[in-house]
């Protein structure tokens, strides 16, 4: 779809008007002038003849009295004379009643065809502002949700809604389109974009006749989002809008959990269920009869009324026996799991395992076995949640049931299950235009990531097959910074693909439109359980901003459909990790770890072997970590006067987190961390336990190898380190001597050192090192060091950087692009955030690597100012003469430690620094596309004088 910036009302516009909007804004985009060359041929002969067909005013009239049979055949020999004068007035109309007709007569299938044939004949103002051809994308959103094709439903959807919102089009029908496509965003698991449709759909609700179907969407929304209270707000907001006894059933049906378990009115939700059930038993509608029953055997079950509960199951299966005797529903899907419950609180495993696999069949179309030792291909893979979680369901089960019968071919079936819901959840995340969605589904699914891990373990125990070990590295690997390694790829791509640097403005501007949006969602969020307000419109903005983006990515792409980024960033597989590292560091070594709820795992990973290993209970350990990061927090001169607690803590990290798994002679390991790991600096873990003091003589683990991070080894395994040539250096330094913010004394001295090994530098300082310049210049070099203050902890919710005039938030570092092989940020808890389950910190690091940082050295606690001057002195030395960032920060550290006095040696004033390899390989698809921009936009300058010339021809002049 082409990203159409402005509103646009075609039916103001004629001949030369239209003309002159296509030439404003071709000079904007490429793509949009390629956009109005194709107006141009197909209005250039645009005349005022109108068709005045008999056979078009009559299907409406037979369409006015639903007699769509008898409509159909008029407006099919209607609409070629329409299309053949160009009356692109009537031809929208005629297109919408066509569709209407197919609709309403249920012959989705050619309703399919005649939209894929019949739109692209269009101009696409009236293809992207006819209120008609929204409804056409509404017909065969709401068609395709019909035969379960819900990523196809919910992009016509969009379409949709992109049209009515530029026509401020509200109603019924925007209504209808609005509430459909929040149900497929439920379906999907992307409650953001839910929360946005359900906002604009009550919104365009104006007569009220959906508002109570939008409150029990809404009221689901809120239980989604673990927010009880919400949703019995949402419910009782909804009762005054039931129009009619099936709305009040509706909602009755939905609410009546609330009741019980929020308001504790048993007899009130018993009652409403009732209700629901009456009027549902003489109606058509089995799905709300089986959730009204569904409903009364929950509120037994945590009443532990089982035979109750059991009754109520009973009439739900009966009903659905009468009623879904062909095809499968998710509703039954739904049933059949909680059945799983139900017969798992019993004890009865043996009939939860049976109604899971019922669950599964419902919602694999072309998967029937009723077997539980057969399971769906991988080839088979729908885009339904309820796939995601049935899979995941019978994998625990199978876990279950191989405690009690030691069968290893429950294992392998477990493990199959595990990658069934996996490859359901990357189809799911395919879908989703918000990171935010992607986040909480990595979030949600991590539970699942470690039985799944475990499951390999224990396999690859058994076994011995490396099989096994790769699995669960792959597993690692999906799951970890994914949401990160998608937009770095996005951004380099873009980088590359666009030349054009109004367009390369225009995307900057968009992604500030959603850091903007973003810190505003944070800060509303923030007071959220004090707000009387259900539906905020800060989150809705947000999901709007977010859609702009998408679609100005989709006019880029559109520009070459050959060339497209991935749904999702691939991820390297066990042997390609082994093969790069063996290129990168031979006598080096990944470290990769989980950190679970209940236990944690180790990959490691050498160029010629790679083991799978179980390292800790995950309490225990989490436990560990924070005791020793206590030590940091309680600062360097806490640790010097007392260091015995600290050296038995960082030995005991060391013994179970390191010393087992390094093997002798590696020289350089890389540790890709999880969760609190993030902040643990590994170089300061003590090798022996018998000292007494820190100073330079202690064992640190940093005199026996080089540590460095990275995220994820996908972003780790890249080319990308500095060569031996002495890459442009911006450096900026508030100072802050006569500001609000405490002054940083020693940075003069860190910009001398700087300066001293890189001549050419840049250097702002005080009142230069603004904001503006920073945005002006950061993204026209290679090296950036920022000698600043830094805070994860602001009003706004958002780690903050400090520059002389104000504060640079995270969101808003999302939104730059850098080009930088290294960033420094010498300032406080840079590489702190707060934690994403498979994402890591959300810290300012995380910022600049979004932006396209390959390397970063950040900070893991409130640094000492005077020992970061000496330390980034020595780093600079090294670095300056060619050696790679990791070494030369290491040999900086090294370096320290020799000239340090007893005062300052402790590892709270060295250790705090690490270097975090985050670079992506840029795809072979977009170094193609690179290479034919040349002649793209050669041919685009050809059509841009044809065009400039017709319009000089003409007589129409561009505005001045």
């Amino acid at each position: 779809m082409l990203y159409i910036e402005g509103e646009l009302l075609f039916s103001s516009m004629h001949g030369n008007a239209l003309l002159r909007y296509a030439y404003s804004h071709c000079k904007a985009d490429i793509c949009l002038f390629l956009a109005s060359i194709t107006i141009f041929c197909l209005t250039a002969n645009i005349t005022t003849l109108r068709a005045q067909s008999t056979d078009f005013a009559k299907a409406l009239e037979l369409t006015a009295e639903k007699d769509f049979e008898n409509a159909l055949p008029l407006l099919q020999k209607a609409l070629p004379v329409i299309l053949e004068n160009e009356d692109w007035s009537q031809a929208d109309h005629c297109i919408k009643e066509l569709a209407n007709c197919w609709y309403r007569m249920k012959q989705l299938d050619s309703l399919f065809a005649f939209a894929k044939r019949t739109l692209p004949q269009l101009p696409f103002i009236i293809a992207d502002t006819s209120i008609h051809i929204g409804y056409v994308h509404t017909y065969v959103g709401s068609a395709r949700s019909k035969q379960r094709q819900y990523e196809l439903a919910l992009q016509s959807y969009d379409k949709s809604r992109a049209i009515f919102s530029k026509q401020d089009f509200k109603g019924n029908f925007a209504a209808f389109s609005y509430k459909n496509a929040a149900q497929v965003c439920e379906r999907q698991l992307n409650y953001q974009k839910q929360y946005y449709y359900l906002s604009a759909a009550l919104k365009a609700d104006t007569t009220r006749r959906y508002s109570a179907s939008i409150y029990a969407s809404l009221l689901n929304y809120y239980q989604y989002q673990n927010k009880p209270s919400k949703a019995l707000e949402a419910y009782e907001m909804g009762i005054p809008f039931c129009r009619t006894s099936k709305d009040s059933a509706r909602l009755n049906i939905s609410g009546a959990g609330l009741l019980y378990s929020v308001a504790g009115k048993k007899q009130l939700a018993l009652s409403r269920l009732q209700q629901a059930i009456r009027y549902f038993s003489s109606k058509e509608k089995s799905g709300s009869l089986l959730e009204a029953y569904r409903g009364l055997a929950s509120i037994a079950r945590q009443e532990q009324n089982w035979e109750v509960a059991e009754q109520h199951y009973q009439t739900s299966l009966s009903i659905a026996s009468k009623h879904f005797k062909q095809g499968k529903d998710r509703e039954l899907a739904k049933l059949y799991h909680e059945l799983v419950g139900f017969y798992l609180d019993k004890g009865d495993l043996e009939q939860a395992l049976h109604n899971c696999q019922l669950a599964i069949i419902q919602v694999f179309p072309n998967f029937d076995s009723t077997d539980i030792s057969d399971n769906p291909g991988l080839e088979d893979i729908p885009m339904e949640s309820w796939a995601m979680t049935s899979t995941a369901t019978k994998a625990f089960l199978l876990q279950k049931l191989y405690k009690e019968e030691q069968d290893l071919n429950l294992l392998q079936d477990a493990a199959h299950c595990y990658q069934l819901s996996f490859a359901v959840k990357n189809k799911l995340e395919g879908s989703y235009d918000s990171e935010d969605a992607k986040l909480y589904m990595s979030e949600y699914k991590h539970a699942d990531v470690e039985a799944a891990i475990h499951v390999n373990y224990l396999l690859y125990k058994k076994t011995n097959h490396s099989a096994h070990v790769d699995e669960a590295f792959a597993l690692m690997e999906q799951n970890r910074a994914a949401v990160l390694a998608q937009a770095i790829q996005q951004n380099i791509a873009m980088r590359i693909f666009i030349a054009d640097e109004h367009l390369l403005q225009r995307a900057q501007q968009l992604k500030a439109g959603i850091a903007k949006a973003r810190m505003n969602v944070q800060s509303s969020g923030m007071h959220e359980e004090q707000a009387d307000v259900l539906l905020p419109e800060n989150p809705a903005k947000l999901a709007l901003q977010e859609e702009l983006y998408r679609q100005f990515v989709d006019s880029v792409y559109l520009a070459n459909p050959k060339w497209q980024i991935p749904a999702k960033a691939q991820s390297l597989k066990l042997d390609e990790a082994q093969s790069r590292l063996s290129k990168l560091a031979p006598n080096g070594q990944i470290l990769s770890y989980f950190l679970g709820d209940q236990n944690s795992y180790l990959i490691s990973i050498r160029p010629d072997e790679a083991s799978c290993h179980l390292i800790a209970s995950g309490r225990d350990l989490q436990d560990q970590i924070q005791e020793l990061l206590q030590e940091f927090r309680q600062g360097g001169k806490s640790m010097q006067k007392n260091p015995k607690p600290y050296i038995a803590k960082a030995f005991a990290l060391y013994q179970n987190l390191y010393r087992p798994f390094v093997a002798e002679g590696v020289e350089q390991v890389f540790v890709i961390p999880d969760k609190t790991l993030c902040f643990v600096p590994f170089d300061a873990l003590v090798v022996d336990s018998t000292q007494n003091s820190l100073d330079g003589s202690s064992a640190f683990l940093l005199k026996q190898q080089q540590i460095s991070y990275a995220s994820s080894a996908s972003l780790l395994l890249t080319d990308g380190e500095p060569g031996d040539s002495r890459p442009a250096l911006l450096a900026l330094a508030p100072l802050f001597e006569q500001q609000h913010l405490p002054p940083l004394p020693y940075t003069r001295e860190e910009l001398r050192l700087i300066k001293q090994h890189y001549p050419s530098s840049n250097l702002l300082i005080s009142e230069q090192a603004n904001v503006g310049a920073f945005r002006q210049q950061a993204a026209n070099f290679d090296v950036l060091h920022l000698a600043t203050h830094a805070d994860i902890e602001s009003a706004s919710g958002f780690p903050r950087i400090e520059f002389i005039d104000s504060s640079l938030y995270l969101p808003e570092l999302y939104a730059m692009n850098f080009k930088a092989d290294l960033v420094v940020l010498s300032a406080c808890e840079t590489g702190l955030g707060a934690l994403r389950k498979g994402e890591g910190a959300m810290s300012l690091a995380r910022g600049f690597s979004y932006g396209g940082s390959k390397h970063l050295l950040s900070s893991l606690w409130k640094v000492n100012d005077r020992a970061s001057s000496s330390l980034f002195g020595h780093f600079y030395e090294s670095y300056s003469k060619g050696i790679n960032s990791a070494e030369a920060l290491h040999a900086a550290k090294l370096r320290y430690l020799e000239t340090a006095d007893l005062r300052n040696a402790s590892p709270f004033y060295w250790a705090g620094f690490i270097c975090m390899h985050n670079a992506f390989p840029v795809s072979q698809a977009i170094q193609n596309s690179s290479n034919s921009q040349s002649i793209f936009l050669l041919f685009a300058a050809l059509l841009a004088v044809v065009l400039a010339l017709y319009l000089w021809h003409s007589g129409v002049r561009p505005s001045v």
